[in-house]
């Protein structure tokens, strides 16, 4: 297992190098603020049949994470940024490398490399399906509030991808990150180890107001000098 290098003044130069080489992947963003923080952690961590970008060691627990960039798509009005298919899509492959179910908690950690915003709401509608309203045909009127939908295309159900505990959106140093937690995890987390995170645990039930505070958690784009 790796020590984190544990000291404010640290050498630069190792970052600075990789960074003078070209542009900086979420991998090395995330090791470098492990670092900072002085989390051990064992990079490229062999599971079968794939493996995962970090083991993370905490004091009371272990958790696997595996780094994913969601990134804006050419159209022909421009870019457009489709972020909770990105999410689906990264839960799902990162399920599909563990042949057997995890034993540890397994956590997906997105960073927004597009030139665009997305909110804690894409977020949630990645996890645990699309959102709606019910209308009165005849009235317009509204006769159940936001919801989740019964088939909204999750990615996290009862029955399927249990082994994902969560999703990390790691902002950068400019903002507090966001851990998002299943509601439907065979191994929840450990209490909240990631510093300078909040926490909101998810939940297909959610009231109306709840489902909406989650729009007003805005992800921007990651820049140069994160």
């Amino acid at each position: 297992m790796r020590r984190a290098i544990c000291t404010v003044f640290r050498s630069m130069t190792a970052v600075w190098s990789k960074r003078s080489a070209g542009p900086v992947d979420g991998e090395t963003l995330f090791a470098e603020w492990l670092d900072q923080h002085c989390i051990k952690y064992e990079p490229h961590y062999e599971v079968t049949p794939g493996n995962v970008d970090f083991l993370i060691e905490f004091s009371k627990s272990r958790v696997y994470c595996d780094v994913k960039e969601v990134h804006a798509s050419p159209n022909p009005s421009g870019l457009s940024i489709d972020a909770d298919g990105h999410i689906r899509s990264d839960i799902r492959k990162l399920r599909a490398k563990f042949k057997s179910h995890p034993t540890l908690p397994v956590l997906l950690v997105t960073m927004n490399f597009s030139p665009k915003f997305f909110t804690g709401l894409t977020v949630s509608r990645a996890m645990l399906g699309e959102v709606g309203v019910l209308f009165d045909r005849h009235t317009m009127e509204i006769t159940k509030p936001i919801h989740h939908l019964p088939r909204g295309n999750a990615s996290l159900t009862t029955g399927q991808n249990r082994s994902i505990s969560g999703v990390l959106v790691w902002t950068g140093r400019r903002q507090r990150h966001v851990l998002f937690l299943s509601p439907f995890a065979e191994h929840p987390l450990d209490g909240y180890p990631f510093p300078d995170t909040d926490v909101v645990t998810l939940d297909r039930s959610a009231p109306p107001g709840a489902i909406y505070a989650l729009s007003n958690r805005m992800f921007w784009p990651i820049d140069d000098e994160t």
